[in-house]
Formats: C-alpha cells, structure tokens, sequence
C-alpha cells in the first residue's frame, strides 16, 4: 500500500484531481437544478477581459442651410453644411425631390464645406442634404426648401452669319440675351481639337441684342457657343452652332498621287491622273467634305480629225457640268460640289491623252466626311 502524501508531486496531483471532481460536481448539480431548454446566459455573453473600453457609437448629426431661401430661376445658389459623427466610408449628397422621387444635385464631402448649385425653374423645391453608409443604408436625412421666383436667363438668337467660309476669313456672330443676373461673364467659345474641347473666343456685351466679328480658325469643322457664368456656375448656354472652315487641297494631296508633266505646245502642264482613247474614271468620293472643285484638263492629240474630248463632273445631287477640251488646249473649270458622292471621268469618245489635275476647297484633308 502507497502513501497518500508520500511526494510534492504525488500531492499536486491530488489537490488537482480534487478541484476537477469538485467542479464537475457543481456541474452536475447545477445540470440538475436547470429545467429542460434552459439557456445558460452567463456562458452565452461574449467575455469582454477586464478593463477593456468599449467604443460608444457616434451619432450622425447634419446641419445646412441655403445663402438665401428665396431666388431667381436660373440663378446660382450656395448651400453649406455641417455633416458630424458620419462614419468611415459614409457618402453625403445634396439632393432635390423631383415627382416621388430624389435626385442627386451635389456630391458633398464628410464633414463640412460649401457648394454653389443652379437653382431650378419657379415654384416650392425640397432639398435634403443625405447621408448613407457605405453599404448605402441611410443614416440621417435633412429637408430644408428653396422657393424659386421668375424666368432663367435666356440666350436667344445665336447665328452664325456665313458657317461656311475659308480658313482666316471673318463672318459675324449675331446673339439675344434676356435676364442675365448682374456680375455674369458672358462669353464665346468654340471646340478645339480632336476632343472638342471648349476653350474661350471672346467675351460680350451683356445687350439685349449684341453682335461680334469672329475668323475662321485653321481648315476644319468647329461648334460655338454662349455661356453665361455666375460665381463659377454655368447659368444659361445656347445651342451649339457650326462653322465650317475651308482651304485649298491639290488633287495630289488628296489622293496621295505624285505630279508630272506634259509639253503642250511649248508649256508645261502639270498633270496628277491621264487616260489614252478610252473612258476613264479620274476619281471617286462618296461622299465629301469639299464645296468647291477648280479642274483644269488638256487633250493632246496629233491627229487634226480626232473627235473632241472632254471631263464630265457627275454628282449624285447636282446636275452634271462637262468641260470641252479641244485639241491641245489647257481648259479650266469652277465646279459647285453637294458634298454627296462624286465621280470625275472621261466623256464621250476622243483620239489621243487626257491630262487632269486641279484642286479642292475642302473643311477636311482627306476630302471625305
């Protein structure tokens, strides 16, 4: 028979068998003393240790006002606001009731700042200043409204007078203006480039009825227009009109063709394109971007009998104009161009070698559009 307390190890091990049998003797009792289906509330909290600070949940408060609640259509209005205790990621916005529904005016940022906005058409507007969660959930709304008098100013009249016209020539720009609030900037601008960006031509008069000069900038197609700005804020823009601005283009270039040339009688003739005693087409578009062509054309024949050649301009919505060549002669021509499709050829029959060459007044370099 061992002793019972015959080591430290031996008696640790007794003192820790003990308090486990003691435990689950607690267990059980206490497993006896539950009735059935009884949830253990104390082992179902989650265990915070102690001393831990447990973050209280900030609450979102919205203050914002309007520079004035009471405006003219059309006109720009500042609204400022206050956004506190919006949460990571939470997005704000200024939005107006339009019907049963909202729409969204501004972009507001967290916390506060100021924003300037265009005041809608006359009448009672509800604007709210929201905010949202990051999964978009709502978490404060506030409405204020904005009572809106009167008519929005008004651009009227904007014409081009001549939107068709060579590169560096100038042409009158005719506008009508109504309601522009005092202090606006009214100006003319134009697109420029290949992203039709809007830059600055000149400013204008605020007149009811005003004129300007402009010229037409480098070959090209070009929209213009008129915007009114008050404190930063676009308040009216006009209809986009067209300018159309024209240049010369050899036949040479717009082909991509090389050039030669033929005596005629002791002169040299520059010729781009020829034909021998058959019918030939010189070219063909489908459709153009040049409102001019200046042909020039000579037969060249050794033969005092031959039938008399010529070049036919047939296009397909204009009537068709024909230059007579007689013999060995260079013969020139002014043609009107639609802009629809467009064939130079031979005509009729001939005995010997039709040079061509001319040029094109076109808004484009390659002829087409």
């Amino acid at each position: 028979m061992y002793s019972l307390f015959r080591s430290t190890a031996t008696r640790a091990v007794v003192v820790v068998g003990l308090g486990a049998a003691l435990a689950f003797g607690s267990a059980v009792q206490a497993q006896a003393a539950a009735p059935p289906g009884a949830v253990d509330i104390a082992a179902a909290r989650p265990a915070v240790p102690h001393g831990t600070a447990v973050a209280a949940v900030a609450r979102v408060n919205v203050a914002w006002s309007f520079s004035s609640s009471r405006v003219s259509a059309g006109t720009p209005v500042r609204v400022s606001w206050n956004a506190t205790g919006t949460p990571g990621g939470a997005k704000v916005s200024l939005e107006r009731k339009t019907g049963s529904s909202w729409t969204t005016e501004a972009r507001l940022t967290r916390g506060s700042g100021a924003v300037t906005v265009l005041a809608p058409k006359a009448g009672k507007h509800t604007y709210r200043v929201a905010v949202r969660s990051s999964s978009g959930r709502t978490l404060k709304t506030a409405n204020k409204v904005l009572t809106v008098v009167g008519k929005a100013p008004a651009i009227g009249g904007f014409t081009i007078v001549k939107p068709r016209l060579d590169a560096g020539k100038t042409t009158e720009v005719r506008y009508k203006l109504a309601r522009v609030p005092s202090g606006s900037t009214i100006t003319l601008q134009r697109t420029m480039g290949t992203a039709k960006k809007w830059t600055d031509v000149t400013k204008l008069s605020n007149v009811a009825a005003g004129s300007v000069t402009i010229t037409a900038p480098a070959r090209g197609s070009y929209g213009y227009r008129i915007l009114i700005i008050k404190s930063g804020v676009a308040v009216a823009t006009s209809v986009t009109a067209k300018l159309y601005s024209y240049s010369n283009i050899s036949w040479a270039e717009l082909t991509g063709d090389s050039t030669q040339t033929v005596n005629v009688d002791g002169t040299l003739f520059r010729y781009v394109d020829y034909t021998q005693w058959e019918w030939h087409s010189f070219l063909r578009l489908d459709r153009t971007s040049c409102r001019r062509l200046d042909l020039q054309a000579v037969d060249v024949t050794s033969s005092s009998s031959a039938p008399v050649g010529n070049v036919s301009v047939t296009q397909e919505s204009a009537d068709p104009v024909t230059l007579t060549l007689p013999k060995n002669q260079i013969r020139s021509l002014s043609v009107a161009l639609s802009g629809d499709a467009l064939d130079i050829s031979t005509g009729g029959s001939f005995d010997g070698y039709i040079y061509v060459n001319g040029s094109f007044n076109c808004y484009t370099a390659d002829g087409t559009r």
